[in-house]
């Protein structure tokens, strides 16, 4: 983690992108965890119901819950590649 607070995650490349598999699995779960909870009752829209149908305000899970989900990085979850600018 220390190289991906460089900026180059070790591997002398400029950006860092999350694979689109790991991307769906986690708002996969997301929506899973959301359903039946205060923020998606409305099932219809509201305040916390974005445009796309999407709780887009909360998250489902306590700080623990959610440091535990992210805290180690598994580099082959995501795409490492030169700066195209």
């Amino acid at each position: 983690m220390r190289g991906w607070r460089r900026g180059d995650a070790g591997t002398g490349k400029q950006e860092i992108e999350v694979r689109r598999e790991v991307f769906e699995t986690y708002n996969t779960g997301m929506d899973e965890a959301l359903k039946g909870l205060l923020w998606d009752s409305e099932g219809q829209g509201g305040y916390f119901i974005n445009e796309y149908g999407r709780v887009g305000t909360q998250m489902p899970w306590t700080a623990d819950q959610f440091y535990e989900l992210v805290r180690k990085s598994d580099p082959h979850n995501y795409v490492f590649s030169s700066d195209a600018g």
